[in-house]
């Protein structure tokens, strides 16, 4: 059984933790090793994870599997117009193809009714981060080269009608 939570300050360590894992297993071979060093030390900084918990107009929750391991994150920023952006989906490695995706973005997207679509980037060669969209239903609108620290990167805008 999965439990859905919201993220808190306590939970700050293990989310930063989770990232770490996901970014090395998901970007390792598409980013340099310094790259994803950088990002996981600069976006995942503990005090801007703790600021987007607190965010009220960011849903920031977490998957606790049964023994209390956090094995699974989302971010969605809830903006001013009808498009909420989806910041963040990453599954532990050991636990991806489980559904644990799925539960966590169902669940967001509940939140979100007053929103007409959902806007994510996905790297082009994320093969999996894309399957798992496609899969959901978001569809490809828009594409861009992104210069992530120092390196260009292939982006897809993906939407979905919610």
């Amino acid at each position: 059984m999965i439990t859905i939570k919201k993220v808190e300050k306590e939970d700050i360590a293990k989310v930063k933790e989770l990232l770490l894992e996901t970014w090395i297993d998901t970007y390792g071979a598409i980013m340099s090793e310094d790259t994803i060093s950088k990002i996981t030390s600069i976006w995942h900084d503990p005090a801007r994870l703790e600021a987007q918990a607190n965010d009220e107009k960011i849903i920031f929750q977490a998957a606790i599997d049964n023994f209390g391991e956090m094995i699974g994150l989302i971010t969605i920023g809830k903006n001013d117009g009808d498009t909420a952006d989806l910041l963040r989906l990453y599954i532990h490695p050991d636990k991806q193809r489980q559904g644990i995706g799925n539960i966590l973005l169902e669940q967001a997207l509940k939140e979100l009714k007053e929103y007409k679509r959902v806007r994510l980037e996905v790297e082009e060669a994320n093969q999996k981060g894309k399957s798992f969209y496609y899969k959901f239903g978001f569809k490809e609108v828009e594409k861009k080269v992104e210069n992530i620290e120092g390196e260009k990167f292939n982006t897809i805008i993906m939407e979905k009608s919610i």
